[in-house]
């Protein structure tokens, strides 16, 4: 049996991810900062672990005994910026280095396809293409990159595997359906209900929150993370036509490892005009 911990367990994705564990049948471990939002994983057989993803100490103890962990806990917005740093860009690195420390063998760190960079016209971004900073003008997607770059250096430096998994606009329902659901996911109902004023008609990419959770897990049990890599189909309709669409599956962004990088762990990831940001150093 898989012992896996995953960090941002009361959260939309990694709550599904948490889901989808145990029912491969895993030995699931969640942390938390705040008990009370526990209640969004409803009958959810897991341990349930406080720590917090920044602070090294209390992840050790988290992630003390397992043998993968799913690094899901972030932040979704811009402001207040440091916080977006903080924890996008920074507890990346955190988490490895206390899997590292706890002789944890493989991270599965959640990004954003927000952390790829843009692809040209009528072609589809992997993530070989180049992220330029400032392109898109959003700290979250600067901090999403940054958050890669740093959890794969360290990856390399201390020896352990890390995949990094790039979703696309995620909707779904909570792993507990008497939850209010997600703010991506109101807006679709909105829509339906006829609520939203104005729809403003362009183009999207979507992804079920189960697929990304199955995309999640797939990686964690292959022997070499390179060799599992979940790059589905994606979807791209056009927002007004088909906002109201079929929930069908969608895609997620492709799985990968700092080891698939003919042996450097930050090929074609920070070799680019991003500007680096320093990141303070935590002693253990």
């Amino acid at each position: 049996m898989t012992a896996s911990c995953v960090t941002g367990a009361t959260g939309f994705v990694g709550g599904h991810v948490a889901q989808a564990l145990v029912k491969r049948g895993d030995s699931v471990r969640v942390t938390y900062r705040d008990r009370e939002r526990l209640g969004r994983l409803g009958a959810l057989e897991a341990e349930e672990v406080r720590a917090d993803v920044l602070d090294r100490g209390s992840m050790r103890r988290a992630l003390r005994g397992s043998d993968v962990v799913f690094h899901t806990a972030g932040y979704v917005g811009s402001r207040p910026r440091e916080l977006v740093w903080d924890m996008n860009a920074l507890s990346p690195r955190v988490v490895v280095e206390a899997a590292a420390a706890e002789d944890v063998g493989r991270v599965v760190l959640t990004s954003s396809v927000a952390a790829i960079g843009r692809a040209p016209h009528g072609e589809a971004a992997t993530e070989e293409t180049v992220f330029r900073g400032g392109e898109f003008g959003l700290a979250y997607a600067e901090a999403k990159h940054e958050g890669e770059a740093e959890a794969l250096a360290a990856g390399a430096r201390l020896g352990v595997e890390v995949v990094v998994v790039n979703p696309s606009y995620v909707l779904g329902v909570p792993v507990d359906r008497t939850q209010p659901g997600e703010t991506s996911t109101r807006v679709v109902g909105n829509f339906l209900l006829g609520r939203l004023p104005a729809v403003v008609d362009g183009a999207t990419n979507v992804v079920d929150v189960e697929d990304v959770a199955v995309g999640h897990r797939s990686p964690s049990s292959a022997e070499s993370p390179g060799s599992d890599t979940s790059s589905a189909r994606t979807t791209s309709p056009g927002w007004s036509s088909s906002i109201a669409w079929r929930w069908s599956r969608a895609s997620i962004g492709r799985s990968r490892c700092c080891r698939a990088r003919s042996g450097c762990s930050l090929r074609g990831r920070t070799a680019c005009a991003c500007p680096r940001r320093s990141l303070p150093r935590l002693s253990r």
